[in-house]
């Protein structure tokens, strides 16, 4: 892209996940080969105050609704739209479809490593036409799953800008967190009830995030350990939703829901970082700290295919984690 060229690149996001690798990619290009004006911006959800901590935001985002075909009239200019991928909206879908409508090229960075096609709307009918221009994916797995999934769509391999980040943002953290360095046990909710995509209800996994986060409070009481245990909420999810089970054991343990908005903060001050598949575990396992993933044998999750993460499958086996980690 030519700094000073008029066109304009549209980057539209809602989720947590695509917005960290989209934030990171946009940065890279500020700071090399062109310009914030370069950018024209809809940014919903979680995303926002990704964007927003990277100086990204700007007066075209919001959650109220946005009509791809409003923003195309508004800005003629545009030339290229780079997506993400979302659960809970069809925000992406909906541009991509408009800009295929006007001939725009269309590039979506796929995140994680599962439920590709579920994402554009498979197994509905015509869901094809949600499909982007060219796919990009961060790592070989994303590559060759997205290759087999998506034989009809152009599938680039793209190191993920957001894992060139992590070390460098993790050490700032720590540089701020001294004195509390490494001193709880960390969980990492993900919310398991929800739909897999916008398009496709959740119906493989007979456990949701309510059921996971007692068996993993229940296992930590019988380790006998002492640390603090902290609930990190999905950026899509409000703690208070866990209120009634940290009354449980809040006699027990000494428990809580973290407050921090940034993740390193929180990663910064982990011994251990416990969940069940989501991209933060990847993170935390990129960080250098010990890292289990729980998926229960009957919880039909796939497990993260990148990172050193502990893999468990039992209760009892988190336990035995729980008791015999230093």
């Amino acid at each position: 892209m030519n700094s000073e060229s008029k066109n304009k690149t549209l980057i539209v996001c809602n989720d947590a996940g695509g917005g960290e690798i989209l934030a990171a990619h946009v940065s890279r290009l500020i700071s090399y080969v062109c310009r914030l004006s370069n950018f024209y911006f809809v940014i919903t959800g979680p995303a926002r105050k990704i964007f927003r901590d990277r100086g990204l935001i700007t007066d075209h985002a919001g959650d109220n609704p946005i009509s791809p075909s409003d923003v195309f009239d508004k800005i003629s200019l545009i030339d290229d739209v780079i997506t993400a991928t979302s659960w809970a909206t069809s925000l992406e879908i909906d541009f991509i479809r408009e800009a295929k409508s006007r001939k725009i090229h269309t590039t979506t960075y796929l995140d994680h490593w599962y439920n590709y096609r579920e994402r554009f709307g498979y197994p509905n009918e015509a869901w094809t036409a949600n499909l982007p221009d060219e796919i990009r994916t961060g790592d070989q797995y994303a590559y060759e799953t997205a290759k087999a999934a998506f034989p009809m769509v152009k599938v680039v391999l793209e190191p993920n800008p957001f894992f060139g980040d992590i070390k460098l943002r993790y050490k700032e953290a720590k540089n701020r967190e001294t004195l509390l360095y490494g001193t709880t046990v960390l969980y990492a909710s993900q919310p398991l009830s929800g739909p897999v995509s916008y398009f496709v209800k959740r119906t493989e996994s007979s456990l949701d995030e309510f059921e996971i986060l007692q068996r993993v409070l229940s296992s930590f009481l019988a380790s006998g350990r002492k640390e603090s245990f902290v609930i990190r909420p999905h950026p899509s999810e409000n703690g208070m939703k866990f209120e009634s089970i940290l009354n449980k054991f809040k006699d027990k343990i000494n428990v809580s829901i973290s407050k921090n908005s940034d993740m390193f903060t929180d990663l910064a001050e982990a011994k251990i970082v416990v969940g069940v598949g989501s991209m933060f575990l990847v993170t935390a396992s990129m960080c250098g700290i010990p890292t289990v993933s729980f998926i229960p044998d009957n919880c039909k999750i796939g497990d993260l295919p990148i990172g050193n993460i502990v893999k468990v499958n039992n209760d009892d086996d988190l336990t035995s984690y729980f008791k015999n980690y230093e």
